[in-house]
């Protein structure tokens, strides 16, 4: 059975007959896609402009758009004689369990007919998997007309304006004026050479957020970011409390920092794929409520299959977090190792084609931004001077949706912390 038209009928009467259920709809997430029945199809657009349990401003929405004649003001008004609010979530499982085997089935025919023509190939593998994760998330990939979602836009940058929606802040001024913060379905590439702070300014950001956050580290353990944490909010030295000589001071300023409490959630297994990362997301965005997830990094990720090479892989990787991005709506920051080109460069600065092993990156990404410590590459320590040893320059290198630029932060190597001036983790 590939529709119930009952369901779609006790959905669309009680939105005509009940506030509360029409409340109940539209903060769910159906689509007029859901409904098999065409004339279902075009109320529901009706009630979602409408916005109100009012038949005379559904039917108003249904002349503007050309389709009272197809519905007819009689089927209308006996719609409400199906109503069942009280139900009403019961009827939206049912309408959306209906759609899926709708789904299910044309995937299936069409995978059929590709075997029989003999053009079964791995991209046909590749798009029945893309395709099963986006009706897992009970989405659908088919467009939706501008007048349809333009209202919702509005109130969207209407929120912004009012500061209510604003993303997610990384605590360095000039970054987040770029940026205007991370946002939701954004994929957002850190990059940089070995050792030029990529976790570290991870943790820092997440620290000063204090937004739930499920971090994938693939090379470091639990303990190991936990220690970085504690270092970076007690700012104490991160040698001295390696290496056991933290003094009376120290201790004071570490049970002190104790006290912050940061959402953060670590996952340290050493053998993760993009599977598992998938399910792990989804799993805690619905228990711990987590609005940014961290990978730390993407060169040792893989994707649980046999690939021509670690290039295609990567760029499979990274396709598969963008896609990740935008179903559980809210920003993924992967780490990523650059790779040796800008070291044999007279200027060490940091390119978009040093990115490694795949151009994808760049193309998937919403934002890329380097973090670049040039010291680190041109000066001898035994004669140089050692002023910018604190400084670390951020790069912003691409952003889809805003401008470029870079800027100087503050950089701690002691207590392994990006900043700007007098920031303090404890407030």
């Amino acid at each position: 059975m590939i529709n119930d038209f009952e369901a779609e009928q006790a959905i669309l009467g009680s939105c005509l007959t009940s506030g509360r259920a029409l409340n109940t709809v539209l903060s769910s997430k159906i689509i007029p896609e859901w409904f098999y029945d065409e004339k279902h199809q075009h109320i529901f657009r009706a009630i979602r402009k409408a916005q109100k349990s009012d038949i005379v401003l559904i039917k108003t929405a249904l002349e503007n758009a050309g389709k009272l004649k197809e519905v007819t003001l009689h089927y209308l008004t006996a719609l409400m004689d199906s109503a069942l609010p009280s139900t009403v979530n019961e009827h939206i499982k049912r309408v959306n369990e209906r759609y899926i085997a709708r789904f299910v089935y044309e995937l299936c025919v069409n995978t059929k007919s590709d075997l029989e023509k003999g053009t079964f190939s791995n991209e046909a593998i590749d798009r029945i998997e893309t395709e099963l994760m986006v009706i897992s998330d009970n989405r659908t990939t088919k467009p939706e007309a501008y007048d349809d979602v333009k209202f919702e836009a509005f109130d969207y940058l209407g929120k912004v304006e009012a500061g209510l929606a604003p993303g997610i802040m990384s605590g360095i001024d000039e970054l987040d004026k770029l940026t205007a913060g991370f946002h939701g379905g954004e994929l957002i590439i850190i990059a940089a050479r070995p050792g030029h702070g990529k976790t570290s300014f991870a943790l820092n950001t997440s620290m000063r957020a204090r937004t739930p956050m499920l971090f994938f580290s693939l090379e470091m353990q639990k303990k190991a970011l936990a220690t970085r944490i504690i270092v970076s909010s007690s700012q104490v030295d991160a040698h001295k409390a390696r290496s056991g000589h933290l003094d009376k001071d120290d201790w004071k300023e570490i049970n002190a920092a104790l006290g912050n409490e940061y959402p953060i959630y670590i996952d340290d297994g050493v053998n993760l794929n993009i599977s598992e990362i998938r399910a792990k997301s989804k799993r805690f965005i619905g228990s711990k409520k987590i609005k940014m997830i961290v990978v730390d990094y993407i060169q040792l990720l893989s994707s649980g299959k046999k690939h021509e090479s670690r290039r295609v892989e990567v760029g499979f990787l990274s396709r598969s977090l963008k896609r990740l991005a935008l179903e559980l709506d809210i920003p993924v920051i992967v780490l990523s190792q650059l790779n040796r080109a800008n070291t044999t460069r007279h200027d060490k600065t940091p390119q978009l084609s040093d990115l490694r092993e795949s151009g994808d990156l760049e193309q998937d990404a919403d934002v890329v931004m380097f973090i670049h410590q040039d010291w680190m590459y041109n000066y001898d320590r035994k004669d140089e001077d050692k002023s910018r040893e604190d400084v670390a320059e951020i790069i912003v290198a691409k952003q889809r949706n805003g401008a470029l630029g870079k800027f100087d932060v503050e950089w701690d190597g002691a207590t392994m912390t990006f900043s700007n001036r007098d920031f303090d983790y404890g407030n």
